[in-house]
Parts: structure tokens; C-alpha cells; sequence
């Protein structure tokens, strides 16, 4: 991934999912609202950061796995995260988002590899998605919390969108003044 396509799509991603949650629809926040307990939201999120890890699982080099048979960890780790589907469903789409939080934000992080100063702003939006996942992934109920309490009252949900939308902005707005 290139450091403009990262930027492109982080602003993109955070550009919608502001706007969307800054326009105030009835159907948006209900799908907000139901996020936390979702099945099909934990299958999609869950799924794809189990899918993604075992994809980097799988891209590590031997000196990486120090002997360890790739397969045992590929397979031990899709036992997992399909026996967490089954037995850990509560909230299970909140740490299925800090998972590709956290995932996403290597990504960010290598596109922006030595390439200073023009990567400046992808990297902290990358680290505060770090503290973000871990924080969200040991602690989904926080976010469960926040989440309500953002949808409570139209105005922290059109200021939480207007901040998340005007990131994604500067997303965009940067992507296309760094390049090179």
C-alpha cells in the first residue's frame, strides 16, 4: 500500500462513517445503537480481523515462527475465532472492531515507513487507533458505554460525527497535498 492510497482510504473510512453518524438518521443510529450486541456485526468484524490476522500469520517468515509449524498456529488460531462465534458472543463485534483497528493500523504505519514529514498525520490518527483497539479490545463494554452515550442526545452525536468526518477530511485534504 502506497501512502497516498493509505491516506485515500483512511479518509474515505473516516469520512463516511462521520457523515453518517452526523446526519442524525433514525435508521444510522439504530444500526449504531445495535453495533455492540450484532451478530451479523460480529461476523463481519470478527470474521475479517480473524481472516486478516491469519492472513499475517501466514506471511511470516520461518525465522518469525522459530520452528513452530505454521499450520498448528493458522489452525489454532481460526479454532479460536470460530469457537469465540459460539461461546463469546457478547460484545464479540466490538473486539472484532479493535482487532482490525489494531490491524489496520500497522498497515497505516508501514505505508508510511521513512517517509517523513508527509506522514505525519496518517501516524497519529495510526497510533491513536493502537490505544483505541487495545483499549476497546480489553474493555468493549467502554465502548458500548460511550457508544450510548454519544447517541443519547443529537448534539454529541452530530459533534462526534463533524470530528470523526472533518479527521477523514484531512485525510483526503493531506493525501493529495503530500504527493509525490
Amino acid at each position: 500500500m502506497t501512502l497516498l492510497s493509505a491516506y485515500v482510504i483512511l479518509g474515505v473510512v473516516l469520512g463516511t462513517t462521520g457523515l453518517s453518524l452526523a446526519s442524525g438518521l433514525s435508521p444510522v443510529c439504530r444500526a449504531f445503537r445495535a453495533f455492540p450486541r450484532s451478530f451479523p456485526a460480529a461476523l463481519l468484524f470478527w470474521g475479517s480481523g480473524v481472516a486478516w490476522f491469519v492472513f499475517r500469520v501466514t506471511q511470516l517468515s520461518e525465522v518469525d515462527l522459530s520452528g513452530f509449524p505454521r499450520g498448528f498456529l493458522v489452525g489454532g488460531f481460526v479454532s479460536v475465532g470460530l469457537l469465540a462465534l459460539f461461546c463469546l458472543r457478547d460484545l464479540l463485534a466490538v473486539r472484532g472492531l479493535a482487532a482490525l483497528l489494531l490491524l489496520s493500523a500497522r498497515a497505516l504505519l508501514d505505508a508510511g515507513y521513512m517517509q517523513q514529514p508527509r506522514n505525519l498525520v496518517l501516524s497519529v490518527i495510526a497510533y491513536i487507533l493502537v490505544v483505541l483497539g487495545i483499549w476497546w479490545g480489553v474493555t468493549p463494554y467502554v465502548f458500548r458505554n460511550w457508544l450510548f452515550w454519544v447517541l443519547k442526545k443529537p448534539l454529541h452525536y452530530r459533534v462526534v460525527g463533524a470530528f470523526i468526518a472533518t479527521s477523514g477530511g484531512l485525510c483526503l485534504v493531506t493525501a493529495f497535498l503530500c504527493r509525490s
